[in-house]
């Protein structure tokens, strides 16, 4: 009878839980980049180097990452900055370009 009580005392705390900060734009910019880093050291793993594209968006991964089935779904740009970009030109190495929030003045 205790451990029911407090099993739905517990269940009542964790669903009002909002002492969570929600992640910030720049936050969840960093996520994303990582996620995508994990994919592709599966890919260059995989095929022996990165996927060669000459600065795109990151949706022009989606052939290569996610139909390969090395992410599951390309993550979705934010909608308060620009589009991140992917680049590699030799497939030994890469960048992933993003734009950070200005801090407001």
């Amino acid at each position: 009878m205790i451990s029911v009580a407090a099993l739905c005392v517990f269940s009542v705390l964790l669903a009002l839980d909002t002492g969570r900060p929600t992640a910030s734009p720049d936050q969840t910019r960093a996520g994303t980049a990582k996620l995508l880093m994990a994919a592709l050291e599966k890919y260059r793993s995989a095929k022996g180097a990165y996927p060669l594209l000459a600065n795109n968006l990151l949706a022009d991964l989606k052939p290569t990452l996610v139909d390969g089935g090395f992410l599951s779904d390309i993550p979705r740009d934010l909608a308060d900055a620009q589009p991140m970009r992917y680049i590699s030109t030799t497939g030994t190495s890469y960048g992933i370009l993003s734009t950070k929030t200005a801090s407001p003045a």
